[in-house]
C-alpha cells in the first residue's frame, strides 16, 4: 500500500476544507544563485472579490526537510495542509525507499496536489492552490506545481500568485548567474516589494529563506535591508 492510498483509507482526506472563505492573494518568488536557492513571499491575507486586508498574517513557507521549503500560493489552508501532508508523505516514503532524488520528491508532491484536484472543481477553483518547491540536490533546484498538478522544474528563477508578474519583471531585470547568497536576497526582498507596490493583495511582512548545503534558513529582513543601506 503507497503512502497516499494509506491516507485514503484512514479517510485523512475528508478533514480538509470543503468549502473556502476566499481568503487568497499572495506572491511567492525563488531564485538560484551559487551554491544554493533563495524563495521568498509576503504574508498579506486578502479577500478574492472585495480584496479586504485581513489584519492576520500568514507565513505561506515551510520548511519541508533539512533541504528542502515549499511556498504556498492561493487559498492558505488549502495549501498549508498539502505542505504538512507532503512532509509527512516524504518523510515516511524516505523511511521506506532511502532518500529520494529532487525529481522524485517533487513526483510525491504532484501526487499529492493530483488527489486533492476533485475537491477544487467542485469548489468552482475557490480552494486551488499551486506550489513554488526549492530543495538542494548537488545545487539549487526549483519546481513549480500548479492546481490542476501540472509540474514543472525552471531553470532559473520563478514568481507566481497575484504579484507575480511584478516580481518575476524585477528578478528577471537584475538576476544574474552566480549570484552570492547575499545578493539573492537583496534580489528576493526588492522583488516583493515591488510586486506590493502594484498588487492589492500582495503585502509585508515578507519572509525570506535560503536552501544549500547546510540546509534550509530563515533569513532575517534586518539584515537584508542594513545591507542595502
Amino acid at each position: 500500500m503507497s503512502f497516499l492510498d494509506f491516507l485514503e483509507e484512514k479517510r485523512f482526506f475528508d478533514s480538509w476544507p470543503k468549502r473556502s472563505s476566499e481568503k487568497v492573494g499572495t506572491t511567492i518568488v525563488a531564485l538560484k544563485y551559487k551554491g544554493g536557492v533563495a524563495i521568498g513571499c509576503d504574508s498579506q491575507v486578502t479577500e478574492l472579490k472585495s480584496l479586504n486586508r485581513f489584519p492576520q498574517s500568514v507565513e505561506k513557507i515551510v520548511a519541508i526537510e533539512n533541504h528542502s521549503a515549499i511556498g504556498i500560493v492561493g487559498a492558505p489552508n488549502v495549501g498549508l495542509a498539502i505542505a504538512r501532508t507532503f512532509k509527512a508523505s516524504l518523510s515516511a516514503t524516505q523511511r521506506i525507499y532511502g532518500f529520494l532524488s529532487a525529481e522524485g520528491r517533487a513526483k510525491i508532491l504532484e501526487a499529492l496536489v493530483g488527489k486533492y484536484f476533485p475537491l477544487v472543481l467542485e469548489s468552482e477553483g475557490q480552494l486551488a492552490a499551486a506550489f513554488i518547491f526549492v530543495t538542494f540536490d548537488g545545487g539549487g533546484r526549483i519546481f513549480f506545481c500548479d492546481p490542476t498538478a501540472f509540474s514543472i522544474e525552471i531553470s532559473k528563477f520563478f514568481a507566481t500568485g497575484s504579484g507575480g508578474e511584478h516580481a518575476y519583471y524585477t528578478v528577471e531585470k537584475d538576476w544574474k548567474k552566480n549570484l552570492t547568497e547575499q545578493e539573492a536576497v537583496k534580489l528576493l526582498l526588492a522583488s516583493l516589494e515591488y510586486a506590493a507596490s502594484r498588487n492589492k493583495a500582495t503585502g509585508a511582512p515578507y519572509f525570506l529563506f535560503v536552501v544549500d548545503e547546510k540546509g534550509v534558513r530563515k533569513v532575517a529582513l534586518r539584515e537584508v535591508k542594513n545591507d542595502r543601506a
